[in-house]
């Protein structure tokens, strides 16, 4: 089970810094509302049978974005409102050490279908070193 979320509601690390430069209040609610459709898609999946397993747990997030024109590390930002979506909808308790262990990023291209997908990842990252 995995939770699907259309990532056309959320924003990349440089909109969000462009929201807050424009209007601290703009970026709040706009991070307000991108916290919400993250938690609207984790209930959604939770009504569908999506579960955390144990804590800490090993996320994996799969970015499926509609280019190359945005770098990962600027998509992955998005993982904020993610996990506080997460959060919001109750799947996990809060996003700290205790019950983040990891989180595994991959990126695809999906023109028709940008979105990210989250799961527990059972084996966890493979650790380098």
């Amino acid at each position: 089970m995995k939770i699907i979320i259309p990532t056309s509601g959320l924003m990349t690390l440089n909109q969000y810094t462009n929201a807050n430069r424009g209007n601290r209040f703009n970026g709040a609610k706009k991070k307000k509302e991108a916290t919400q459709i993250c938690a609207l898609h984790t209930k959604k999946a939770m009504r569908e049978g999506f579960t955390i397993n144990s804590l800490p747990v090993n996320l994996q997030f799969d970015w499926y974005a509609k280019d190359r024109r945005t770098d990962p590390d600027n998509i992955a930002f998005m993982q904020k409102f993610v996990l506080d979506g997460m959060q919001k909808a109750e799947a996990i308790p809060g996003d700290g050490w205790g019950e983040i262990k990891s989180i595994k990023h991959n990126f695809y291209i999906d023109k028709e279908k940008p979105r990210v997908e989250v799961k527990e990842n059972m084996y966890g990252n493979m650790e380098t070193g």
